[in-house]
């Protein structure tokens, strides 16, 4: 094939047999099976190929909720255009800074983003979705902003030099 790369597949599954059949699979396709037990091992297995010390884990966590109002009337008349359902969305941002060896959380940050819509039942799908959409653009961008003041304090904290531990001596 003339293509002398190695290419790396990390694996996270506590199946060991399932980790063999993979490994199985791929070993005569020029690929290095990583395997790791769980999610936790995988990052972990991932930050430590690419020599890195921490890990910044993000998740999205989006949660509707729908109240419906009884409009019967007005619903008839209005062959369901009139908008009787009003759906919220709280989407929560979640950020870790994990070191790659121990497991240590150095720190966390989060962003919540709110929206609240009315809604059809000719249109709910895609209010909701449009409503979705916004709730994670906005959560995640303020958790940005408390991951870089979170990073500013782990760094004052932690960052210490040779000379510092030393006694300021050079």
């Amino acid at each position: 094939r003339g293509d002398l790369m190695t290419h790396k597949l990390l694996l996270a599954d506590d199946s060991v047999t399932i980790q063999r059949v993979i490994e199985l699979t791929f070993a005569d396709e020029d690929v290095q099976v990583l395997t790791a037990g769980d999610g936790e091992e995988g990052l972990r297995v991932a930050a430590a190929h690419l020599h890195g010390d921490i890990v910044l884990l993000y998740t999205l966590d989006t949660a509707f909720h729908t109240e419906n109002q009884l409009i019967a009337p007005l619903q008839i008349v209005s062959l369901g255009m009139f908008a009787s359902e009003k759906s919220r969305i709280v989407t929560t941002c979640a950020a870790a800074f994990i070191d790659v060896r121990t497991g240590y959380v150095y720190g966390v940050a989060e962003g919540t983003a709110t929206d609240t819509r009315r809604s059809s039942i000719w249109n709910t799908e895609a209010a909701i979705d449009k409503a979705r959409l916004k709730t994670e653009r906005e959560a995640f961008s303020a958790a940005l902003e408390e991951v870089a003041k979170a990073w500013s304090s782990i760094n004052a904290e932690y960052n210490v030099t040779t000379a510092s531990v030393a006694g300021g001596v050079p």
